[in-house]
């Protein structure tokens, strides 16, 4: 299987504390995502903070509105500074890394 690596970088003019409170809630997961990608969380989060260990399952369709299930796990957290989420795509043998760092003025540390 050939691993492929695709990274972005946003800047984002608040405070990384307000930045990380957002983004660490998974309910606003739905908030960050395209309405066309028809995105339904199936998880019961009941508005709480990401945990490590932390699975949600959901439901998005991102070509031609064909539903697929995603499962991601939370593995590693380090508050205001980076958290790491595995996930599995249910429809094939695919598993995608992503990791979200926030910092001020400053390069990601390797994990």
């Amino acid at each position: 299987m050939k691993v492929k690596r695709k990274e972005w970088e946003q800047f984002i003019p608040h405070p990384v504390e307000e930045v990380w409170r957002f983004f660490s809630a998974p309910d606003n997961l739905n908030e960050i995502t395209p309405p066309d990608m028809t995105f339904t969380i199936l998880s019961d989060l009941k508005g709480g903070q990401m945990y490590e260990g932390m699975i949600i399952q959901y439901e998005v369709s991102p070509l031609f509105g064909i539903p697929l299930q995603w499962v991601t796990e939370i593995t590693y957290i380090r508050e205001r500074m980076y958290f790491f989420v595995c996930c599995l795509l249910t429809f094939s043998r695919g598993i995608c890394q992503i990791t979200c760092y926030f910092m001020a003025d400053q390069k990601p540390h390797s994990i």
